[in-house]
């Protein structure tokens, strides 16, 4: 029943509170051919904690370029620089000191130095860790280490619980709580949302949006810039959080019917996510265009057949069925025939009822959509003979002298102002004269009804 007590002080080093401070020189801009060990950054280092030890390392997408050496960040064994393959490197410099644990730290990294104070010289010690987050963390030696496959991320928490228990060889314990403080590493890419609007209606204007977007970052206070890229980014442009048309570059689905980009969002570190993005076009039904020419003065009179005018057409829309039809006041004067426009069968081309015809050709889509061109149809004027009526013919007495009248001669001539001349020939053109538009008796005729009941003679009109 006799027991024997002793009282076992585990004292901590201390854990240092205070930050280093890190002050870089950047030697850019370098030259792509660079050698090996020639430094592109310096660095200086402070620590208001005197005595402790600082660690600098490298991280980032192009931290394994580099290695740190005597205040230099410098091109690494084995690294080149291709300016060809991008214009510029990113990586961070981390300062840490035995207390600065940076999250996602690897296994074997120093959290604390464990000091023991045992009034029994060669006396043995084991310890023994508890607390909430124990199973981050493993003793090696007399260290508070970062246990394999740990992994602390700052954005779980700032801190970290746990306990060390030292058990002497008696059994006699002593229990400390340990508060570890993670440092955050600025790691974690943006987490990227990309809503596509699409399909987009073709011809829609300038500005019309194609997609909605959104980012967050687990890193607190991280700022996010956004870019596109891919094979048609240049169709395109950012406005806010959305991705809209670029002017001058407004869809036609005949000309492209999707487009192929992506969208980037990059925070200050460099922690990318890129999202790829396809916007579709849709199909829309365009208007037909027509185009129409006469084909130059046609003489009235002309035949039916008579080519007048002609017409094409072009529909954005491949494979669109057209139809054609004539309209305004003068289509009664003309029909299609495939791509021209001809005098009908059966109509009088007469330049003395007008000097031009005016017809419309139109072209119309399965859709209803239409074009209408107007062509207008000069007529030249054709000289054309007269018309002659002999009105008023009346018989004559045999023995009737000179002057007396047989009849009169009438004429109508198509063509306005015309002169007309009248002459007589046949048989008995001797016998007769026209006098001031009327067919009379010549003077030194003489009729006998004995010796001829009638005369023959053919009248005349002769234009200019």
């Amino acid at each position: 029943g006799h027991a024997t007590s002793e009282t076992i002080t585990v004292q901590l080093a201390d854990l240092n509170d205070e930050a280093p401070e890190l002050d870089i020189t950047s030697l850019g801009p370098v030259r792509e051919d660079l050698a090996v060990g020639q430094p592109v950054a310096q660095y200086a280092v402070t620590d208001a904690d005197a005595g402790d030890s600082v660690t600098i390392t490298l991280a980032g997408p192009d931290a394994g370029l580099f290695r740190v050496k005597n205040g230099n960040i410098a091109l690494a064994p084995g690294q080149a620089l291709d300016y060809e393959a991008g214009t510029s490197v990113t990586f961070d410099i981390v300062a840490a000191d035995e207390n600065d644990n940076v999250e996602n730290s690897v296994a074997g990294t120093v959290v604390a130095d464990l000091v023991t104070d045992d009034p029994d010289a060669g006396d043995t010690r084991t310890y023994a860790l508890g607390g909430a987050d124990s199973g981050l963390f493993a003793i090696s030696g007399d260290r508070l280490v970062v246990k394999a496959g740990a992994d602390i991320d700052f954005e779980e928490g700032d801190t970290r619980e746990v306990t060390v228990t030292v058990t002497e060889a008696a059994g006699l314990s002593d229990t400390i709580a340990l508060t570890v403080v993670i440092n955050d590493l600025n790691d974690e890419s943006p987490d990227l949302t990309v809503i596509n609007e699409g399909p987009v209606a073709e011809n829609s204007p300038a500005g019309t949006v194609a997609a909605t977007f959104s980012a967050t970052d687990a890193d607190a206070g991280d700022t996010i810039t956004y870019s596109l890229g891919g094979a048609d980014a240049g169709f395109f442009e950012i406005a806010g959080n959305t991705v809209v048309f670029r002017a001058g570059a407004e869809p036609d689905f005949e000309t492209k019917s999707n487009y192929s980009i992506t969208v980037v969002a990059r925070d200050a570190k460099n922690n990318t996510t890129v999202e790829p993005l396809t916007i579709a076009v849709s199909d829309l039904n365009e208007a037909p265009e027509i185009d129409a020419s006469n084909a130059g003065p046609i003489a009235e009179n002309s035949n039916a057949g008579t080519i007048v005018g002609s017409f094409s057409h072009t529909d954005p829309d491949a494979g669109d069925t057209i139809t054609y039809s004539l309209h305004g006041g003068d289509k009664s004067l003309f029909e299609i025939s495939g791509t021209d426009i001809v005098l009908k069968s059966g109509v009088t081309f007469d330049f003395e009822a007008g000097a031009t015809r005016t017809v419309q050709v139109r072209a119309t889509d399965s859709g209803g959509l239409r074009d209408t061109r107007t062509v207008v149809v000069t007529l030249t004027d054709v000289n054309e003979r007269p018309d002659l009526v002999l009105a008023g013919q009346t018989l004559i007495a045999e023995g009737s002298g000179p002057g007396t009248v047989v009849g009169t001669v009438l004429h109508n001539d198509p063509d306005a102002g015309d002169t007309i001349a009248y002459s007589l020939s046949g048989p008995g053109a001797h016998l007769f004269e026209i006098v001031e538009g009327r067919l009379v008796v010549a003077a030194g005729a003489w009729f006998d009804y004995e010796t001829a009941t009638s005369h023959d003679l053919t009248i005349t009109a002769t234009d200019s």
